[in-house]
């Protein structure tokens, strides 16, 4: 597990220009209602998905992009049905070749679905291959994670009382590794994250009087490495699990309703769980919580204000305590099912059920938090992103190139060449800084 020992703050200072949030492209782009939103990023592009259940469509899952050229949320589904009928619990993850990856739970069967977009643009739905029976019977969440190996993960509840995690290898994207983990708990909440061969499941244990247990698994084997008991303090809800970017430690996000059911959010430390600042900082009850972190690692959580007409807030921490983005209650009019992500460049999205919008689905964007060196340079392009052996830079010329890893140390550096040998370097996150000699500019890139 890495630790971040020193700061980015030497080669990521940032600042915040002027800022509001404001529609992505047209507010209520579903076809009528829409349930379960869940927003993802393409780390390549910054092209950005949207899956939802949509009673326009007989509350199936419908996933849209946002094409940057119209300005218009396009509908992908390609005339295809990929649920049976209602898709709860939706949960979608892009992986390293742009492909959409999706899961849910089928609400007229509690059969858990899921499948990916091939590159040609069609659908192909996944089954494990141990046999179909073994997918029936779920009945709590589902969450599709990629991990920065390039694998996808599924996870969900099943009615017998087990977690049950599906792996799709990068290679075949055939999901082929079932697992079922831990048994005879009563959950009502479920929360998962991956990254590096190995990741954390965060439930709330209705046999513990609902207080939060995590485990860590192996993603390979698919075994138990570390139990955490009693994470929270009692009953809980709305829980969201997800791994720091950069430190790789894990941090939760949960409705604390043993103390009020405000906003809580703690972090693993060694083997304890503690508070990342005040504990229920959200002042009041709080639904629909889910996390998310900017590429310095500043956790960002996302939650339906109830005290406050029922609009969606955003809170991000900043070392010391918790404050709101832009305002306090960023969404026209009572909201729902928020799903909220950061790209490379710092700016927010907010996919939500939309209540000034007849409920249909909505996106807000948070304009930029900019490089202080914001100039020219960054029209420059990284590809691949992740990369295994070779860096591309497309964009620009007459540069140096320094690398640096995430916690800040220098690498490597480079000069005026558009391939760089990034083979010798350990899996992980890095930061390239190029300069031309006046303007600089730093961005992240992945090495698989």
């Amino acid at each position: 597990m890495k630790i971040l020992f020193v700061t980015l703050s030497l080669i990521l200072t940032t600042f915040c220009q002027s800022q509001s949030w404001n529609y992505l492209g047209n507010a209520g782009f579903s076809g009528s209602t829409a349930n379960y939103l869940s927003l993802a990023i393409d780390l390549q592009s910054d092209k950005i998905f949207v899956a939802y259940q949509d009673f326009g469509d007989e509350g199936k899952l419908n996933i849209s992009f946002f094409d940057n050229t119209s300005s218009e949320w396009i509908n992908i589904n390609n005339d295809n049905d990929l649920s049976s009928g209602y898709a709860n619990h939706n949960s979608i993850s892009i992986d390293a070749n742009g492909n959409p990856y999706y899961s849910f739970i089928d609400g007229d069967n509690n059969v858990l679905g899921f499948g990916y977009l091939k590159s040609n643009g069609n659908w192909v739905a996944n089954n494990p291959t141990n046999g179909g029976s073994s997918v029936s019977g779920h009945s709590i969440n589902s969450i599709t994670k990629q991990d920065y190996d390039g694998d996808v993960f599924v996870c969900s509840y099943h009615s017998s009382w087990n977690i049950v995690v599906y792996r799709a290898s990068a290679v075949t994207s055939n999901f082929s590794i079932y697992n079922s983990f831990p048994g005879d708990r009563n959950i009502s909440s479920l929360s998962f994250d991956m990254k590096y061969n190995s990741g954390y499941i965060a439930f709330s244990n209705l046999d513990d009087e609902g207080r939060i247990d995590i485990i860590k698994i192996d993603g390979g084997s698919m075994s138990v490495l570390e139990t955490y008991d009693n994470v929270s303090d009692g009953l809980s809800n709305y829980i969201d699990l997800e791994i720091n970017p950069l430190t790789l430690l894990p941090y939760i996000a949960f409705q604390d309703i043993a103390n009020g059911g405000g906003v809580t959010v703690k972090k693993l430390n060694g083997d304890n769980w503690e508070l990342v600042g005040e504990e229920v900082f959200s002042g009041g009850l709080s639904n629909y919580i889910d996390l998310a972190f900017d590429v310095n690692g500043v956790p960002y959580v996302a939650f339906q204000d109830v005290s406050f007409s029922n609009k969606l807030s955003v809170m991000t921490y900043n070392g010391t305590t918790w404050e709101y983005v832009g305002e306090r209650g960023v969404s026209p009019a009572s909201a729902s099912h928020c799903s909220i992500e950061l790209n490379s460049d710092g700016e927010i999205f907010l996919a939500f059920k939309d209540g000034s919008a007849s409920n249909q689905a909505s996106v807000l964007r948070y304009g930029a938090t900019l490089s202080i060196d914001n100039n020219d340079l960054n029209s420059y392009v990284l590809s691949p992103n992740p990369a295994n052996d070779k860096l591309t830079i497309d964009g620009v010329s007459d540069y140096d190139a320094k690398i640096y890893n995430d916690l800040g140390q220098f690498i490597m550096k480079t000069s005026n060449t558009n391939t760089i040998d990034v083979s010798t370097l350990s899996k992980g996150i890095y930061f390239i800084k190029v300069s031309d000699g006046i303007n600089s500019s730093i961005k992240k890139f992945i090495k698989n």
